[in-house]
């Protein structure tokens, strides 16, 4: 065992040592490895049919003779992540990594044992960030160009309702990473778990959890093979866990006109909990229908037992405050035929989904809706094919009395907010649901040459920052300066790459990136409809290479 981690740690060192190139992509995470077979199926039709709809990062285990005699080495895996942002902090859906500008690293080692039926997943993560300074709002904005009350709105209707840091300020952090302890029966699992968990069918973004925050603590219990009944295949997962907090102040906190309305959060202890249900209906094979919700709430404030569990989720109001709670429906349809599939996730964030009040009016809702189409290169696999991906995400509030009452007050009840518990729906500083936040909406298309696990593929993304607040500030009764076209938003080109060569995949991605209105404003002489000095470009160049070895 020793010889064998002492000789896959030097392969490593030795091939990162000529690396020249910084960069970082998620492709290399298991949940993002995971949508590569989630891709094959629709290749294939031959192979097995999963879900997808839950996925987490543990490697499969052996079940059917599971032996006590003695411990078995299922897996050795070593990751290596850099990414590196030249202007702006931006990153998502990387787990522990942070929004840091210049090179980030993260180092991974990843071991999986099984003796008998208790499985043990070590996989700790380590990250390097420098940290760079950026060019942001300059420390002598007052905020009066962009409305008459642009500082006192920004914080009541972000800084002051979720703890989303613009830029991670550690420098060297360790985690436990994607590492869990689980008992496992024929179907289900009982155990304790680190790991990034992705609830439902989009594959850039998820309403209620992505891998876009660091992994929590957390028991579950879950299916780890769907179990079967006259009505179909179900599987479900229950969680409860701790919440972190960043502890760390808002980056404008050091201009002098931002600052004074600052409300400091409470450092208290946050526990969440959550339940989602799938089902595959043996009348409708390819059909994957699922539902979600969490709760979240200071452990100050849990009186009885039952708040630990999502089962009181649907009738207890999130109206209470301290209990925030909300939830979606999803489905997912595939076309075997066509090689294609269709997905939609609708969910409402003020309270639990329940078939009776998810299409209710004036409710603050939210949908990721997509569809991945395949076109075989002939009529075997021996050269692949090539993907469509297209997905649409909301989560602004469309109603404009959902955002401002009467007296032009900010109702603070946009996604993943709350004005009680000031954190928000947030781990580490870091949204736990889908990276694009509060009010905000995103379109992608990707197109990719795919074939098994390699993939070359360009693509577009257009993400609209935050409507709610641009909204509030410039078209509720404000008589200067009004509604100058001052919406926040990114439009990002990429371009990607993931390669296996026998043990190694490696995996690069490009995005350059466009930001107009940096923080819904402009400045300087550029007028209403021209330039602005907020305007700001980013690249960031990607780069990982995993090392792994599993047991047949």
């Amino acid at each position: 065992m020793v010889k064998i981690m002492y000789k896959i740690n030097i392969l490593f060192i030795l091939f990162l040592i000529q690396l020249k190139i910084q960069a970082q992509t998620v492709d290399l995470t298991e949940i993002g490895l995971k949508d590569v077979i989630r891709t094959n199926t629709l290749l294939d039709t031959n192979l097995p049919k999963e879900s997808f709809l839950i996925r987490n990062s543990s490697y499969y285990y052996n079940t059917q003779n599971p032996s006590w005699r003695k411990i078995m080495i299922t897996k050795l895996g070593l990751l290596y992540i850099n990414q590196d942002n030249n202007k702006l902090p931006y990153g998502y859906n990387d787990g522990n990594m942070g929004n840091s500008v210049g090179k980030q690293k993260l180092y991974s080692s990843q071991l999986n044992l099984q003796w008998g039926r208790i499985y043990l997943q070590i996989a700790p993560e380590k990250i390097i960030a420098n940290n760079e300074s950026f060019d942001r709002l300059p420390l002598n904005f007052d905020g009066t160009q962009n409305g008459d009350g642009y500082w006192p709105r920004y914080y009541s209707m972000l800084e002051n309702v979720i703890e989303n840091t613009i830029q991670i300020g550690s420098k060297e952090t360790n985690f436990l990473g994607q590492s869990s302890l689980k008992y496992n029966t024929k179907n289900i699992s009982f155990g304790i778990s680190n790991e990034n968990l992705w609830w439902g069918p989009g594959i850039y973004n998820s309403l209620i959890l992505t891998n876009n925050a660091p992994g929590f603590l957390h028991f579950t219990i879950n299916t780890h093979k769907p179990i079967t009944n006259s009505f179909g295949n179900f599987e479900w997962q229950i969680i409860g866990g701790n919440l972190s907090n960043s502890n760390t102040e808002p980056i404008y906190n050091d201009n002098s006109y931002a600052r004074p309305y600052y409300i400091p959060k409470l450092n208290q202890d946050r526990y969440l909990t959550g339940l989602i249900i799938t089902m595959q209906p043996k009348l409708i094979p390819n059909l994957y229908i699922g539902i979600a919700n969490v709760a979240y709430m200071y452990k100050k404030n849990i009186r009885n037992s039952d708040e630990y569990t999502p089962f009181i989720n649907f009738n207890k109001p999130s109206e209470l405050n301290n209990r925030p709670t909300f939830g979606s429906f999803f489905f997912k349809y595939n076309f075997p035929k066509d090689h294609a599939e269709f997905y939609l996730e609708y969910g409402r964030n003020n309270k639990a989904a329940t078939p009776v009040n998810i299409f209710e009016d004036s409710i603050p809702i939210g949908y990721v809706g997509g569809v991945r189409k395949i076109f075989p290169l002939g009529s075997s696999l021996r050269y692949g094919g090539i993907m469509i991906n297209m997905e649409v995400t909301q989560m602004h509030l469309n109603n404009p009395n959902q955002i401002w009452d009467k007296d032009l007050i900010t109702k603070k009840t946009s996604w993943y907010t709350n004005s009680f518990i000031t954190q928000g729906y947030t781990n580490s500083g870091q949204i736990l649901g889908s990276y694009i936040g509060p009010g905000s909406n995103a379109q992608n298309l990707q197109i990719s040459w795919i074939k098994a696990s390699k993939k070359i593929g360009i693509g577009i993304e257009r993400v609209i920052h935050n409507q709610d607040f641009y909204y509030y500030n410039y078209y509720n009764g404000l008589k200067f300066p009004g509604p100058n076209f001052k919406y926040w938003a990114d439009l990002i080109y990429n371009i990607s790459f993931r390669w296996d060569i026998g043990n190694f995949i490696f995996s690069a991605d490009y995005k350059n990136s466009n930001s107009y209105n940096y923080m819904w404003t402009k400045i300087g002489d550029g007028g209403i409809y021209g330039p602005s000095d907020t305007d700001k470009t980013n690249i960031q160049i990607n780069f990982a290479i995993k090392y792994v070895i599993l047991k047949k």
